[in-house]
């Protein structure tokens, strides 16, 4: 881990990406599963969140409650001002639908 963090760092800190050293007695289906409902907020050089917010099989009605979930959460948890400017919704390979 020494040498991974010496020679890689250079290249996956700045991009977010350095691994996660784990203690020897821990449970790694529960830190997989903590990392996989965890999203980054990273508000450096733009201000703008993107975030996954449901499939295209989904109903409208969830994906908009969802899109919701994510905003209450960014005013409560974080005590963030949100002033949504824009919204827009995109499929992973389709072109983005401004909302608001």
């Amino acid at each position: 881990m020494v040498h991974v963090g010496r020679i890689l760092g250079r290249f996956l800190g700045p991009r977010g990406k350095i691994p996660i050293v784990l203690p020897p007695n821990v449970d790694v289906k529960a830190y997989v599963n903590r990392y996989r409902k965890a999203r980054m907020i990273r508000i450096r050089d733009q201000p703008q969140l993107m975030s996954w917010i449901g499939t295209e099989t989904q109903p409208i009605e969830q994906v908009v409650k969802n899109a919701m979930t994510v905003i209450e959460v960014l005013k409560g948890k974080y005590n963030l001002e949100v002033q949504l400017r824009k919204a827009f919704v995109k499929l992973t390979m389709g072109p983005a639908v401004r909302v608001v």
